[in-house]
């Protein structure tokens, strides 16, 4: 057992790259980053120093002495459970809150649940209400190590963590709450058969921007059906599933527009604060013919 600062930042960072291969929407995505945020929190603790990961035993030195360098050979080392790393880090790393602290700790839970019982924690688990908090944990956890977050998650997604972070803003709430409300007055207005009419119209749109580059949401102002859109950060290769190529992209949403009660968001840090920044997957698929004809497609190069 090693509780080396180097070894558990590189497994961390592994934990990351299967989590970032994964679809959004999967249940594999959290289940992964869960796992590396344990590596990661354990890392900055032992950055510190690899005696505080040893788990306390006044009848028994052996942790202690492992920590220092010095086995005594008598069973194996025990490590401090996860929850009192992350309230070490509480105290220990400099940007570490007690709203981190929670989503670390309940992150960890939905982990043991998934591990060790018969439910499908992540399953149910929308990336809304955590994964904001999740990048701002994993900022402060890699700069107390003297990382940033590129160097945990790569440039592609660390920009998009960032624009996250940064979506929570005074300016933006007060903005984003004043049109829901406004615009969840004017639709309640209307008589029913107009509000029906709107809402069936804004569900077609939906439904045909769900094949031209859009995300089906619920409008948090009417709650209608509609859809949000936004910009590719991250492509996967392609991948062969069911005599398809299927290639995958990850998107973060940056504008939504309801046609039914007119609500428009034209931000990402909006789309935030009403609740739907949450990344999301685009997928799309082809016959591996017109794939590979059309990758094909290109200017003719004289090798000769």
């Amino acid at each position: 057992m090693t509780w080396d600062k180097d070894a558990l930042w590189s497994k961390s960072k592994g934990y990351v790259e299967r989590a970032l291969q994964e679809d959004r929407n999967n249940e594999m995505f959290p289940f992964w980053l869960s796992l590396s945020l344990e590596l990661l929190a354990r890392a900055a603790v032992s950055s510190i120093h690899p005696l505080l990961l040893a788990e306390p035993n006044k009848d028994d030195p052996t942790n202690i002495l492992h920590a220092l360098g010095r086995p005594t050979g008598k069973g194996k080392p025990k490590s401090l459970a996860i929850s009192g790393v992350f309230k070490l880090c509480r105290h220990l790393v400099p940007g570490f809150t007690e709203e981190d602290l929670k989503i670390c700790t309940a992150l960890a839970d939905l982990r043991n649940e998934e591990l060790h019982s018969g439910a499908i924690a992540f399953a149910i688990l929308p990336t809304a209400s955590w994964l904001t908090h999740f990048y701002r944990a994993a900022t402060a956890l890699a700069n107390v190590q003297g990382h940033t977050l590129e160097d945990f998650l790569g440039d592609e997604e660390s920009a998009a963590a960032t624009k996250m972070i940064t979506a929570d803003t005074d300016a933006v709430k007060a903005k984003v709450q004043k049109a829901l409300h406004d615009h969840k007055r004017a639709f309640e207005a209307k008589s029913l058969d107009e509000r029906r009419g709107l809402a069936e119209a804004s569900a077609a749109d939906a439904e045909q921007m769900a094949w031209d580059g859009g995300h089906r949401v619920a409008c948090p102002s009417c709650d209608s059906k509609t859809y949000v859109t936004g910009e590719s950060f991250s492509l996967k290769a392609p991948v062969l599933e069911d005599d398809e190529i299927v290639v995958r992209e990850t998107m973060l949403p940056t504008a939504l527009e309801c046609h039914a009660c007119g609500l428009r968001l034209t931000s990402h840090a909006e789309l935030a604060e009403a609740t739907l920044g949450a990344q999301y997957t685009r997928t799309a698929r082809y016959d591996p013919l017109d794939f590979y004809a059309a990758e094909a497609d290109g200017p003719e190069y004289d090798n000769e």
